[in-house]
């Protein structure tokens, strides 16, 4: 993940912060109509950062490959350097899922109507704008929102996450 990126995730999580505390604190809002925005909010953040994920892993694994003909061909330099790649990709994608657990509790914490429609509005809307690897990473958010409250930190094992992602 490029220093860019790094930053570009931080801002959108920023965002995404202000947005939910600046939802929290209107008192002219009704709280349905608050809870749906934050709903909101919660959602796009996630499926992003579940998006960004699946992609780094999908580069670990060709890097995985490279490794491996590297070692093949007995290249120390290579080899070392596709390592190197590796771990910081797989730190970047741990990065990247950090708060995601605390999304998923987020959006428990809200009227479940309410969740799920706003899944099914994020999803028509990804559908509209052919944004179609993230209606992917949606429906694995949506799939940890309905887990129970002790399955939702799964996704934050690399292992399991790039099976998930291979999957969807």
């Amino acid at each position: 993940m490029t220093d860019f990126q790094r930053n570009l995730c931080w801002i959108c999580g920023a965002m995404a912060l202000i947005a939910v505390v600046m939802a929290l604190q209107s008192r002219e809002t009704a709280k349905p109509d608050r809870e749906r925005r934050i709903a909101a909010v919660l959602i796009g953040t996630a499926t992003r950062e579940v998006a960004m994920a699946c992609r780094e892993l999908e580069e670990i694994d060709l890097k995985a490959k490279n490794l491996e003909i590297a070692r093949q061909l007995g290249e120390t330099e290579l080899l070392n350097a596709f390592r190197k790649q590796i771990q910081e990709k797989e730190a970047n994608t741990l990065d990247a899922l950090s708060g995601y657990g605390e999304i998923l509790r987020s959006l428990a914490e809200i009227e479940r109507a309410t969740v799920l429609e706003e899944f099914d509005r994020h999803a028509h809307h990804l559908v509209a704008t052919k944004l179609f690897r993230q209606v992917q990473a949606l429906r694995l958010v949506q799939e940890d929102y309905q887990k129970p409250g002790e399955g939702r930190g799964e996704s934050l094992n690399l292992d399991a996450m790039r099976g998930r992602c291979r999957e969807k």
